[in-house]
């Protein structure tokens, strides 16, 4: 963990005097500057359009998200741009203890749009990646 931000309580607000909502954040430094420097990485605009796709898979609810993000991201193949974790539910029509994670995958390529069979085979290769390595199932 290297900070938190939160809501400054109402009643500790009003102590100092504020009338509005208020902020308050802290970092460790000394953890932010031990990591190595990222350098910015470039990568060239493509013309042609993204591809949206939405995955909702029930996982071991104490397996972290981030787990399962980096396992789509190895598993989505080269024109896999992005992912990101958009809903977590538990609760009704979820087994016990498993949780329903939904993800947003984007797809692009640089030289062409790319087909729906292409983009299908790439989910599929997430959907197996995520069956064999976290038991998932495809909600």
């Amino acid at each position: 963990m290297i900070g938190a931000l939160g809501e400054l309580h109402p009643q500790v607000a009003t102590r100092f005097g504020l009338d509005v909502g208020c902020a308050v954040f802290e970092f460790d430094l000394g953890v932010l500057l031990e990591g190595e420097p990222r350098r910015p990485r470039y990568r060239e605009v493509s013309r042609f359009p993204l591809v949206r796709r939405d995955l909702a898979v029930l996982v071991a609810a104490d397996r972290p998200a981030g787990e399962i993000a980096a396992a789509i991201a190895q598993g989505g193949g080269a024109h896999l741009l992005s992912v990101d974790l958009f809903d977590r539910y538990q609760g009704r029509g979820v087994p016990e203890g498993r949780v329903s994670l939904a993800f947003r995958l984007v797809f692009q390529r640089i030289d062409r749009t790319l087909t729906d069979e292409e983009v299908a085979a790439a989910v599929q290769r997430v959907v197996r990646t995520l069956e064999r390595r976290f038991d998932a199932k495809l909600r």
